[in-house]
C-alpha cells in the first residue's frame, strides 16, 4: 500500500517551500501520513485556495486605472502598470506553482481514499482537479499569448507539471493549446465529481468547474460549448441576479458581498483596503473613459465608485458583510454575459440582447432601461462594453483586452495610455504607451521569471524581449 502524506504548515504555520527558487523542482517538506480524506481536504484548504492578493496588479495592466499622485513611483508592481521590461512576476509564478505541486499531491493520495463511505473523496478530489484547472488558467493568461485556433498548437504556454514526484529533468512549455486542453480536462473531472454537491461560497462545490468552463469556452471561442455551460448555471435556483434598486442608500448599501445571491465562488482577499484605492490619498482611480460609459440612470456607477473627485473603486467594502476577493469571484451577471456574447456569434441577435437586458433591468433605475436596437458587430461590442461596466476592477478587463485582439469574429484592439510620474516628481511627464496587440504582442505576456530560465539550463524558451518604454 502506497503512503499518503499531507503538509504540517496546516498546523505549525511553517514555510512551505524551501528558498530554492527552482519551483518547479520543488516539493513539499515537512510531511506527515494522512489517515482520511479529510486530512487532505484541510490540506487543500489551508495551502491550495488562494490565501493572498495573486492579482492585486491585474488591473494595473488594464486601461480602467490611472495613477494619480507622483510618490506612486515607488509603489509596488508600477513596474507592470508601465509596462517595463522584466516586470517582477516572479512571486505569482512561484506561488501558483507552490498550489498546483499540492493539488497535484492531493490528487494523487485521494485515491488511498476511493472506497471510503460518504462524499469525501469524490469532493476533494473534484476540488483538487478545479483548483489546478483555475491555477493554469491565470498562469497560461498571464504567461503564454492569448488563445487563437490558428496558432495555439504552436504558442508556448507554461510548462504543465502533474505529477507529485520530484522529477530529475529539464522542464519545456507546453504549449497554450495543451495547457487549455488540460484545463479543460480537470474541469471536466471536477464536474463529474461533484456533481450533487452544494458549498458555501468559499469551497469548490458543483456550479465553480461550470462556471469557469464557461469562460475558458468562451476564450477558445466555442460558442456552443459556451452555451451549454451557461444553460446548467442558469438553470440552477440557488443564484439569482441582485435588484440594485432595491439594495438601499448608496451610502450604506453593499452590492458585492458572500451572501449576495449573484456570487457562485470566491477565494483570495480584497485589496480594495489597499492605499492605492484609499480615497483620501488619491493614489489611484478609475479613468474617465469607464466612468464615462454609465449612464445616468445606471445604477453601477453610484454603487461601484465613490462619489468623489476621483472616483475610486467602492464595489466590495467591509462593511459587516463578509468579503470577497477582487480579482478571483464568480458572479451570476458573467453568465448572462457570457451567453450573450456566444449567441452574438453565432449570428443570434434577438437571443443576445435578451440576456445583456435581463441583466441590466437589474442595474438601471426601474422603468428607465432603453431599449437595444443593435446588431452583429455592433452588438458584441456593445456587449463587450457591458461586460467592462460590470466587472471593472474584478481582475477581467485585461484578461478580455487579449482575447478580443485575437478574437475569430469582429477582433477588437486599442492603445492603452498611462500617466508617468519620474521617482520624486511632481508633476506628469508624459504617457507611456501600450500598443494596440498587432503592435505589440510581447507587451501581452509577462516574460519567464529569469531564475526558471536558469535553473532549467535554458530549456524553458524566454517570451520575446521587450523594448524599454519611455514617456511621450
Amino acid at each position: 500500500m502506497k503512503k499518503t502524506v499531507f503538509i504540517l504548515l496546516i498546523t505549525t504555520g511553517l514555510a512551505l517551500f524551501s528558498s530554492c527558487s527552482d519551483f518547479l523542482h520543488e516539493y513539499p517538506k515537512d510531511l506527515t501520513y494522512a489517515t482520511s480524506s479529510d486530512d487532505l481536504k484541510e490540506l487543500l484548504i489551508g495551502n491550495a485556495y488562494i490565501g493572498s492578493d495573486l492579482y492585486i496588479f491585474l488591473p494595473k495592466l488594464s486601461d480602467d486605472l490611472v495613477f494619480v499622485r507622483s510618490s506612486t513611483a515607488t509603489r509596488g508592481n508600477l513596474d507592470a502598470y508601465w509596462w517595463d521590461p522584466m516586470p517582477n512576476t516572479e512571486v505569482y509564478w512561484k506561488d501558483f506553482y507552490r498550489r498546483i505541486s499540492i493539488t497535484n499531491v492531493v490528487i494523487y493520495d485521494i485515491e488511498e481514499f476511493k472506497d471510503e463511505p460518504g462524499d469525501g473523496y469524490r469532493r476533494v478530489k473534484g476540488e483538487a482537479h478545479f483548483l489546478r484547472a483555475a491555477f493554469y488558467y491565470y498562469l497560461v493568461n498571464f504567461y503564454g499569448k492569448p488563445y487563437s485556433a490558428k496558432t495555439a498548437n504552436t504558442d508556448l504556454g507554461v510548462p504543465l507539471k502533474l505529477s507529485p514526484a520530484v522529477e530529475d529533468k529539464r522542464y519545456v512549455r507546453n504549449t497554450v493549446q495543451e495547457c487549455y486542453d488540460q484545463i479543460i480536462n480537470d474541469l471536466n473531472i471536477a464536474i463529474e465529481c461533484l456533481s450533487g454537491i452544494s458549498s458555501g461560497v468559499y469551497r469548490t462545490g458543483e456550479s465553480a468547474p461550470h462556471f469557469l468552463l464557461s469562460r475558458i469556452y468562451l476564450y477558445m471561442g466555442r460558442w456552443e460549448e459556451v452555451l451549454k455551460q451557461t444553460e446548467i448555471l442558469l438553470a440552477n435556483q440557488s443564484y439569482s441576479l441582485l435588484d440594485y434598486n432595491k439594495v438601499g442608500p448608496v451610502a450604506s448599501a453593499d452590492v458585492v458581498w458572500a451572501g449576495s445571491p449573484e456570487v457562485v465562488f470566491t477565494n483570495g482577499q480584497c485589496a480594495y483596503g489597499e492605499m492605492e484605492y484609499y480615497p483620501t490619498t488619491f493614489y489611484s482611480r478609475a479613468n474617465d473613459e469607464i466612468i464615462g460609459m454609465y449612464e445616468s440612470n445606471d445604477l453601477r456607477r453610484a454603487y461601484f465608485f465613490r462619489g468623489d473627485a476621483i472616483f475610486s473603486p467602492r464595489k466590495k467594502r467591509s462593511s459587516g458583510r463578509n468579503t470577497v476577493s477582487d480579482y478571483f469571484i464568480f458572479r451570476l451577471p458573467e453568465i448572462y454575459l457570457n451567453q450573450a456574447e456566444a449567441l452574438v456569434m453565432l449570428d443570434r441577435d434577438a437571443e443576445a440582447i435578451a440576456a445583456v437586458q435581463k441583466l441590466r433591468e437589474t442595474r438601471y433605475v426601474t422603468g428607465t432601461l432603453p431599449a437595444l436596437n443593435l446588431s452583429g458587430e455592433s452588438l458584441a461590442n456593445f456587449i463587450r462594453d457591458d461586460r467592462r461596466r460590470e466587472f471593472a476592477f474584478e481582475g477581467q478587463r485585461y484578461f478580455d483586452l487579449r482575447r478580443y485582439a485575437v478574437s475569430p469574429k469582429w477582433p477588437f484592439q486599442k492603445e492603452i495610455r498611462h500617466p508617468y510620474y519620474p521617482v520624486g516628481g511632481t508633476e506628469v511627464i508624459g504617457d507611456r504607451v501600450l500598443g494596440k496587440y498587432d503592435d505589440e504582442p510581447e507587451f501581452y505576456v509577462f516574460p519567464i521569471p529569469e531564475s526558471e530560465i536558469v535553473n532549467n539550463a535554458g530549456s524553458l524558451i524566454q517570451n520575446e524581449t521587450r523594448a524599454q518604454k519611455l514617456p511621450l
